[in-house]
């Protein structure tokens, strides 16, 4: 009588339909846990929504610092062609940042940005623009020789 009994081997089918080894490459699920997991692998957590929301925050201010220097570029690039001066290397450098009040008392973000210029092609002087929020306040040369 024992031996009509089917034996419980490691290659038993879990699904309760003989001594079926299974078949090779087909994932059989245990449990209902397992799957359960399964299931919520791809959801949504708080961890993630966080650091998706911290990396959406840093491509907005590159492409918003982008958006600055370019104006501010073309504003140095003006200023130098008004003064009779040469920009050199068609940049600017953002060397300050910080939060100021403006006339109305609003809180805005002070930025100094500078430039290098020439007047002769063989001496290389700086240039300073100041900029609180999205207005120029102040565009300066450094004393250099005509």
């Amino acid at each position: 009588m024992l031996r009509d009994r089917p034996k419980l081997t490691a290659d038993r089918n879990p699904t309760g339909r003989g001594n079926l080894p299974n078949p090779p490459n087909k994932v059989i699920w245990r449990s209902d846990q397992d799957s359960r997991h399964h299931r919520t692998a791809n959801t949504l957590t708080l961890g993630t929504l966080f650091w998706l929301f911290i990396a959406g925050l840093a491509i907005w201010y590159w492409w918003r610092a982008k958006a600055i220097k370019d104006f501010v570029l073309k504003a140095a690039q003006r200023y130098c062609k008004s003064m009779d001066v040469l920009l050199l290397d068609d940049a600017v450098y953002l060397r300050g940042l910080w939060f100021k009040r403006d006339s109305d008392g609003k809180l805005r973000v002070w930025r100094r940005f500078l430039f290098d210029f020439t007047t002769t092609g063989e001496e290389r002087y700086t240039g300073r623009i100041i900029m609180l929020g999205r207005q120029i306040l102040n565009m300066e040369l450094d004393p250099h020789r005509f």
